[in-house]
């Protein structure tokens, strides 16, 4: 005790003493009959504990620091013995001497960060600092920083060595010349990095003990006295600049560069080239590159060799997604490092490896100007500025108040209860999905591995356990049903096809991974995984009537007023994954007398209800669904929740026990689905100025194996098209007054704040002078219809003045529940007594109930939120009306009361302070338009196909907003979806169609580093509006669409860049005429940009040279 540090109050955080860390009594930490969990102190006691597990025996045994691997793999094999390797001495300390610094193999790798950083104030010479540095700056964008914080180097090092993970660190390494320490048994090894990796995969009874950096100016016998001097510098391409994403290609190049004194030119005396992750086993030197540049003299000619013999050695192993583009980013990459070396070696002297590409070159013209091509300049990687501007309405208060997000203190504390924080009911069970991975196929048997099945597995539930009555239903919507199992044949790859039931949710997931499906697809016909065969084969849904797009004005006038054709033009959109950060959850409870209760994350719980009861055959009085809050919908919790909840209905009816699940996202994004893909081959005419006079579009939606709510889409995509100076034609009644087209002064105005016309000018300068890197601009227009769907709502007194609000809509984070609580107080407040301006905080929004609340129908298509809010209102009117009386005659009594005064006295008259409402929208309120704009500047990196956006500028009418904060989150999330839809979200499948983007590890969201450096928003506010709920405006869904003008402006820096090729020779006059693809992803962008620009400018510059010479 007397080592225990004093308290220091002054400190903010207090800290674990660092010497009890290392007091460590037993090695044995946990024991109990299934598991045990060892911690060893020293490397003897764990040669120890690794001799005493019998080579021979079934003991299951992992080596273990942070165990981060296991969010990569996925693991759900069991273990009997862990063993903890932080405590070892040997394997968790850092150690430097004068030939480098030695990093114990459970260092963390924010530990090593750190040390390597310290290095540039110890006695190591600057030849060694830079390399120590590019390491830890490399290190700074892998995973995240609580991974850097948990995970060791030499567990990364082992995975890359085991089981081939794409390690940077691995690569970073490799050039920099590293060696490994290996423990096995009582042998030591110490072996290159190179050979380490090469090996066969480490048994479990091998232990990386420790890495070695070498110290160059030791080991290479490099002194700042010489002529030569070290270069070092590592790359990546991942889709997200700060890490969090597994790169598609990374390398690192070290080389040791001297002047010859004769020509001044550079001769690269040594070299070590590495790439790693680009679809190989390992990170590989490419030793015919370092053979052919070792002892040459740098010359454009020498160079393009070298990056034409990259291309031959880096080639990525069959089934690599984009092979082409990764051996472009090795060609990329390598010109990038040498390039600026190239007749400019005279300057060696001056110390370029201080600070390489930086300051130390800014002295010599010649340098400058080389750098300047490929413009080393870093762009910050994080949102730097930004500006919030908003018109805030006084008229209905507190309705029109930016107040603070109802429950954002709960979510962000954690106390906020969605499904799964209920707790588990007495004697509940778990259940886990096992799904289709064939598309079209005989299912003969379903069963289990016996032998490897966990303990606590009770069943599976399948379509042979509806009960008599029921009916194989999974959703139930107004437009068609879908099936809750496959019935004897699958439909699709990815279709439920039973539902396994354990005692925990980990149990459950591992007997559904055990599961056994027997396949038969003789005599099938092939399925159908493509919008093309789907035509050809005429697999189409009927689209109703009602809902089937109408042609708009005169077709054959609009061409003959054209000036300009495109004809037979193809647009193709993909999917996107509904990316909500709670996946799909259910409870289901069963009760007395044949009843359910189920607890459902739902953002349609009326049709979940409706299909449970379907499926169980019990009327719909015996069902009753409950849904508090949602974490996140986007569409993916509305149909795709209702197969969950009914799952777990009816594994809880088999088994007479609660059933629950969560969904790990694998599975939850298989089975969820996403946005339809399209196919669209349009002919347009146009008049000289932009107008256009004529649209012809034929349109393909891929809807998928069940009709949904897809025959809605058409009419949407067609009212997504606009005649901005004849809206009447298209909207009819949804156009409202002139007075409300506000997009005009929208535009002109984003053109003033934005500085547009400027900002144009600017990047065409910056195009002309810039080789590597093309900027885009791009400003886009939107006018977006929304729908008002008939909601319901109830309003409830208390006796002591506090109110309860039911309403039909859900909260799925987008702040109804705090939107409604403010016109539940608004409405309330016309009472005019006193207390009324603190009714806000006598608000209680309670959870939806589908007995409670009938008719709630689905939160989705951005109104709900006002719908809602109209239907409290009109419940607040009903309660005004009743408590006028009460309060006229209180009044005249007293002269003022207050509130709860007069609740009180109106439940001692026994009023009825309850009242309920269905808001249904008339004829000339259920349908409106939503107005917006945006510009958005984009700079493409030419070598690697990265787009960076620059700057995004929104302006977004919400008329009136009912709630400006809630409305401003909106827009800004809407617009991040949409640069996810556009730039980023590859859904994609196999041959058999099972989705294959499964997991954050494939599928990469917008994150803080792929947004705009600099994002400004403003709300408009427009006119009354008196046909809209307190003349208010939606701000869900439409600000998605303005994203395209991060395309649109990419797109526009991807034609400089073919513009620049067409210069160089390389690319015909159609260079102008190209498809970007959606999303525009780095290959995609790539791709257009030229696989081949290096070797065609390198080719470019041999030929303008020999035509100077």
């Amino acid at each position: 005790m007397s080592r225990l540090p004093v308290y220091d109050h002054s400190l903010e955080i207090s800290t674990f003493p660092e010497f009890l860390k290392r007091e460590i009594k037993s090695s044995l930490l946990l024991d109990s009959e299934r598991y045990s969990w060892c911690k060893p102190a020293t490397a003897e006691e764990l040669q120890s504990l690794l001799k005493s597990i019998d080579a021979d025996s079934k003991t299951r045994m992992k080596l273990v620091v942070g165990n981060t691997g296991m969010g990569y793999y996925k693991e759900l094999e069991r273990y009997d013995k862990y063993i903890d390797l932080r405590c070892v001495l040997e394997l968790s300390s850092i150690r430097r001497d004068e030939e480098g610094i030695e990093i114990g193999a459970a260092v963390t790798i924010s530990k090593t960060i750190e040390a390597l950083k310290e290095e540039n104030n110890s006695e190591f010479n600057s030849e060694c600092k830079i390399v120590f540095k590019r390491i830890a700056l490399h290190m700074e964008k892998i995973a995240s920083e609580f991974i850097r914080n948990t995970g060791s180097v030499g567990g990364n090092l082992v995975m890359a060595q085991r089981k081939h993970f794409p390690s940077d660190i691995a690569t970073i390494l490799l050039a920099a010349g590293a060696s490994v320490h290996i423990l096995t048994g009582t042998l030591h090894e110490k072996l290159a990095l190179d050979e380490f990796l090469e090996r066969p995969p480490l048994d479990s009874k091998s232990v990386l003990l420790n890495v070695k950096i070498p110290n160059y100016a030791a080991v290479k016998n490099i002194s700042s006295e010489m002529d030569s001097k070290l270069f070092f510098e590592t790359y990546r391409a991942s889709p997200r600049p700060l890490g969090n994403a597994l790169p598609y290609l990374n390398a690192a190049f070290l080389a040791e560069v001297s002047c010859l004194k004769s020509s001044g030119s550079a001769v690269l005396n040594k070299c070590r080239v590495v790439f790693g992750a680009y679809g190989t086993k390992h990170a590989i030197r490419a030793k015919e590159v370092e053979n052919l540049l070792s002892g040459k003299i740098l010359t454009i000619g020498v160079l393009y060799e070298a990056v034409k013999m990259v291309k031959a050695n880096v080639v990525p192993e069959d089934g690599t997604p984009s092979p082409a583009y990764r051996s472009s980013l090795a060609a990329g990459y390598l010109f990038d490092f040498l390039f600026p070396l190239i007749d400019t070696s005279s300057k060696i002297h001056g110390g370029w490896s201080d600070e390489y590409c930086n300051t130390s070159l800014s002295e010599d013209a010649e340098i400058k100007q080389k750098y300047s091509q490929l413009d080393h300049v870093q762009l910050p990687t994080l949102l730097t500025s930004s500006e919030q501007v908003l018109e805030l309405n006084h008229d209905h208060h507190p309705v029109g108040q930016p107040i603070k997000k109802i429950g954002a203190a709960l979510q962000a504390s954690g106390e906020a209860v969605f499904v799964d924080d209920i707790p588990s009911p007495t004697n509940c069970l778990h259940g886990s999905f096992v799904h289709s991975i064939k598309p079209f196929a005989r299912v003969k048997d379903i069963k289990f591995k016996s032998k490897l099945l966990p303990d606590g597995v009770s069943g599976l539930v399948s379509v042979r356990d509806i009960p008599k009555g029921g009916e194989n239903r999974g959703c139930t919507t107004k437009l068609g049903t879908e099936s809750l199992f496959a019935d004897g044949l699958t439909q699709h790859a990815g279709e439920r096809l039973a539902f396994v039931v354990a005692d925990t949710q980990k149990h459950a997931d591992i007997a559904s991974n055990l599961v056994e499906v027997d396949y038969d697809i003789e005599n099938l016909e092939p399925p159908i995984l493509t919008v093309e065969e789907a035509i050809k084969r005429s697999s189409f849904f009927e689209v109703p009537l009602s809902l089937y797009p109408k042609q708009v004005g005169d077709i054959s006038k609009g061409w003959a007023e054209a000036d300009h054709k495109i004809l037979s033009a193809k647009i193709k959109l993909g999917s996107q994954y509904h990316f909500y950060m709670e996946t799909q959850t259910a409870l289901a409870i069963p009760d007395e007398d044949n009843t359910m209760v189920v607890y459902s994350s739902n953002q349609c719980p009326e049709y979940a209800h409706v299909t449970i009861a379907k499926c169980l055959g019990i009327p719909e009085h015996n069902v009753r669904v409950i849904t508090r809050r949602v974490g996140g919908g986007f569409g993916g919790k509305a149909m795709k929740a209702i197969p969950v909840a009914t799952a777990c209905a009816l594994a809880a009816h088999k088994f007479r026990r609660p059933v629950r699940t969560y969904l790990n996202r694998k599975i939850d994004m298989i089975m969820a689905g996403g946005r339809h893909p399209m196919e669209i081959t349009y002919n347009v005419g146009f008049k000289s100025n932009g107008k256009v006079t004529a649209l012809q579009l034929d349109i393909l939606i891929n809807a998928g194996i069940s009709v949904d709510i897809s025959p809605l889409m058409p009419r949407n995509i067609l009212s997504g098209l606009k005649k901005y100076d004849s809206l009447k034609l298209f909207y009819d009644f949804a156009a409202g007054d002139p007075a409300e087209y506000t997009l005009p002064s929208i535009w002109n105005k984003l053109a003033a704040s934005s500085s547009f016309k400027q900002r144009v000018e600017i990047i065409k300068e910056f195009n002309r002078c810039k080789v590597w890197k093309k900027r885009g601009i791009s400003r886009v227009p939107i006018v977006h219809q929304v729908f008002v769907r008939p909601t319901p709502g109830k309003v409830s007194i208390l006796r002591d003045g506090s109110v309860v609000v039911e309403v039909g809509g859900i909260e799925l984070g987008q702040g109804l529940w705090t939107k409604v609580k403010q016109m539940a107080a608004f409405g309330l407040s016309s009472i005019k007594c006193d207390g009324v301006e603190n009714l806000l905080d006598k608000v209680r929004i309670i959870q939806a109930d589908t007995l409670s609340l009938t008719q709630g129908g689905i939160t989705a298509g951005s109104t709900t939120s006002e719908s809602s809010c109209e239907a409290v209102r009109l419940c607040c009117e009903v309660l005004v009306e009743r408590l006028a009386p009460l309060r006229e005659t209180l009044q005249g009594q007293m002269g003022s009361v207050r509130w709860d005064e007069l609740i009180s006295k109106a439940y001692m008259e026994s009023l009825n302070l309850s009242a309920t409402s269905h808001y249904s929208p008339d004829f000339n309120s259920k349908q409106y338009l939503n107005y917006g704009a945006a510009v958005s500047e984009v700079e493409v990196n030419l070598l690697t196909g990265e787009t960076a956006i620059l700057r995004s500028d929104i302006i977004y009418d919400c008329g009136q907003s009912l709630n400006p904060a809630v409305d401003l989150g909106q827009i800004e999330g809407a617009f991040v979806q949409g640069i996810g839809f556009f730039m980023l979200e590859e859904y994609t499948t196999n041959s058999d169609g099972l989705v294959v983007a499964d997991g954050t590890w494939t599928y990469k969201i917008p994150t803080i580093d792929t947004i705009p450096k600099q994002f400004n928003v403003e709300i408009h506010s427009s006119g009354h509006h008196r046909q809209r709920v307190l003349s208010s405006k939606s701000s869900g869904e439409p600000p998605l669409l303005l994203a395209a003008s991060v395309h649109c402006a990419t797109r526009a820096a991807v034609r400089e860049a073919r513009q620049q090729l067409h210069s160089w020779g390389c690319m015909d006059e159609s260079y102008s005429t190209f498809n970007l693809e959606v999303p525009a992803t780095m290959p995609a962008v790539k791709e257009l940009c030229g696989l081949d620009s290096v070797e065609s400018y390198l080719q470019w510059e041999m030929g303008r040279t020999s035509r100077l010479g």
